[in-house]
């Protein structure tokens, strides 16, 4: 009897999680852009890859993948958010202060996410001095925009990757 090898399927790619201490788990996903370069965390390589998801409404949370530095924000994505830095008399959901928020023209409040009927998140700038990008273009101020898995987010000169996590 000949040993074949099991063969992944041709329109997926299978990824095997062997993080935890469990058994080995083979998750099944659709990447529909190539992957990231992989960005230095604290020591360890992260590589990060666009997925297509098959999940419709409202994601339960959302992540911010800061470029310059690799860091990850994650919050509830099921209210309103308010992007931006802390100031005593004007408070953020998500400070951008530990990325140097001042020094890349990050408004006090710069962009807000907001949920929207039919399961859809908006994205809004708020009137900024040096603007917000949605996937390269620029916001015209107080309009809503819709926001997609993996879209970018360029609020003054700071990048910011999203991800929808169901």
């Amino acid at each position: 009897m000949m040993n074949e090898e099991k063969q992944p399927p041709e329109q997926g790619l299978i990824i095997y999680d062997k993080t935890n201490s469990g058994p080995t788990v083979p998750l099944e996903l659709t990447i529909t852009h190539p992957p990231s370069p992989p960005t230095q965390t604290e020591g360890a390589t992260q590589r990060l890859y666009s997925v297509e998801f098959d999940k419709k409404g409202l994601p339960n949370r959302i992540q911010f993948l800061v470029r310059e530095s690799g860091a990850i924000v994650e919050k509830a994505a099921r209210a309103p958010l308010i992007i931006g830095r802390r100031n005593s008399s004007l408070p953020v959901d998500i400070d951008l202060g530990d990325y140097n928020a001042h020094e890349m023209g990050i408004s006090r409040n710069h962009f807000r996410i907001e949920p929207a009927p039919g399961g859809k998140l908006l994205v809004i700038d708020l009137k900024t001095v040096n603007g917000t990008y949605l996937n390269g273009e620029k916001l015209s101020p107080m309009r809503s925009y819709e926001l997609r898995h993996g879209d970018e987010i360029k609020a003054g000169r700071l990048h910011l990757k999203v991800y929808f996590i169901y």
